[in-house]
């Protein structure tokens, strides 16, 4: 940590990640991004959006210090990785929250993604594939209740 520049928003966040003790996929948990996210953001590849910056400074604790060093980083020095040359769909998940509430019978369902396409073609669909367990404990259970009453 000494080595790297302390004050940017990669230092800072693999400092304060490092002084909570926690992992990177812990973080990736609390924040609900994808796994690879938090390392590209410790990396420098990625400078994360300025609600990611918030949210990361509440669930580390860290006084303002990430949210300040978010401001400050200069976006323009942060590189992207790559792009190959050949042609592909490549979807980064950089911020991820879901909820499925059940209001009597009816099934409520918000979803919220950040994506970011790193691939040279368009995205003209992006599918969700949706998991209800109405049964936590009872798998079987669930499954055969949406056997015989799939969601619709």
């Amino acid at each position: 940590m000494e080595s790297e520049e302390r004050g940017t928003f990669a230092a800072e966040l693999t400092h304060w990640r490092t002084v909570r003790s926690l992992s990177k996929k812990a973080l990736t948990a609390r924040l609900n991004v994808d796994p690879s996210y938090v390392s590209h953001l410790e990396a420098g590849r990625e400078h994360g959006s300025a609600h990611l910056a918030r949210r990361a400074d509440a669930e580390l604790d860290a006084r303002g210090a990430l949210w300040v060093a978010w401001q400050r980083t200069d976006t323009s020095s942060t590189k992207a990785e790559p792009v190959e040359a050949a042609s592909h769909t490549a979807l980064l998940v950089l911020e991820d929250d879901a909820a499925l509430d059940l209001d009597g019978s009816t099934f409520h369902l918000r979803m919220r993604r950040l994506l970011r396409n790193d691939g040279a073609d368009p995205v003209t669909r992006y599918f969700v594939r949706i998991n209800a367990d109405h049964y936590p404990s009872e798998p079987e259970r669930s499954n055969a209740l949406y056997r015989r009453h799939p969601l619709t």
